[in-house]
């Protein structure tokens, strides 16, 4: 995901090979000078009732645990969670699992741990660009004219997304 400083950005939270699992307990870090993590949204409706996520915002760190009534069988690629950072400074931070031995473990109906494949996400923090409007523009009803807004700093992608009165969306760097 990403964010301008000072707004909230989104790191959804997605497994695969989630076949027969009773329980778990996993750990995410993350850079916690750039963001925190401030909640999470979006619980995929199978674990809502049990899952207890914790964050540990001066460690940069979230856990994350569950335990079914039963053992719980997901589709390939199912989000999880959707956790949500406020971004403190510029700049990219992993949202990484923790793979050290003994932090996270899946566990089947007998307590034995399940194998699970980590893939890293981050999320970017840009700072907020200036726009500068070119200022006033007199236009007779059915005239035609540019709109050209110049923009300092900042960093990122610039796109643009104009839509008029009648609700038709253009791309385009003038309006």
């Amino acid at each position: 995901g990403s964010a301008c400083k000072g707004q909230t950005a989104g790191s959804p939270l997605y497994v695969s090979n989630f076949t027969g699992v009773r329980s778990f307990t996993t750990t995410l870090n993350y850079d916690a000078d750039i963001m925190e993590c401030i909640g999470y949204i979006h619980v995929n409706t199978l674990l809502e009732a049990e899952i207890q996520p914790i964050a540990y915002p001066a460690a940069g760190r979230i856990t994350i645990s569950w335990t079914g009534t039963s053992s719980l069988t997901l589709p390939e690629n199912t989000l999880i969670l959707e956790l949500v950072f406020a971004s403190n400074l510029n700049g990219i931070s992993t949202v990484e699992w923790d793979a050290a031995p003994g932090v996270n473990h899946f566990l089947d109906n007998n307590g034995l741990d399940l194998f699970v494949d980590y893939s890293m996400g981050s999320i970017i923090v840009n700072s907020v660009p200036d726009i500068i409007e070119p200022g006033e523009i007199k236009v007779c009803q059915g005239g035609d004219f540019i709109f050209n807004p110049g923009i300092a700093g900042g960093t990122g992608a610039i796109t643009y997304r104009w839509q008029d009165p009648g609700g038709v969306v253009t791309a385009f760097p003038e309006l």
